[in-house]
């Protein structure tokens, strides 16, 4: 094991190596890093990363997740300021999408079969799952 001089000095904003890695490496003796880590850190901007899990199983239709306009899944780093949008599309003929509101009703008047909806990009994700049910509402056909 390194002595405490001379260990690699890690982002503590990150949650692992890699990611560490990527973003800023420098080696240096522990007393420099803390000496001077002010400054290091006002050159180099630290944004923070959280882990969202994109759950994309549903029994009544598709989940696609788009994370600034690419197709994402599973376990997904997301930043603040990225967008982060769910497109559905109801496979299953017995349900309709529901929609909610005045706008809502004339959603329901359409009779879509696929929905986008924007989720908003949060601290409140980190280590979520987000499931279509949490954000777009489905009920069978009546009839």
């Amino acid at each position: 094991m390194l002595s405490k001089e001379r260990q690699k000095i890690r982002n503590p904003l990150c949650r692992n190596r890699f990611e560490s890695l990527m973003a800023h490496s420098a080696t240096m003796k522990y007393s420099k890093w803390e000496k001077d880590h002010k400054k290091i850190l006002s050159k180099h901007t630290v944004q923070k990363t959280w882990y969202v899990t994109l759950d994309d199983a549903d029994s009544y239709g598709t989940c696609i997740y788009k994370l600034d306009g690419k197709v994402v899944s599973g376990r997904t780093p997301i930043r603040d300021g990225q967008k982060l949008t769910l497109e559905y599309t109801l496979t299953d003929s017995n349900y309709k999408i529901v929609h909610n509101g005045f706008l809502g009703f004339v959603g329901n008047l359409t009779n879509s079969q696929k929905e986008q909806y924007d989720i908003p990009v949060s601290e409140a994700l980190d280590g979520k799952t987000v499931k279509r049910s949490d954000y777009i509402s489905i009920e069978r056909k009546e009839g």
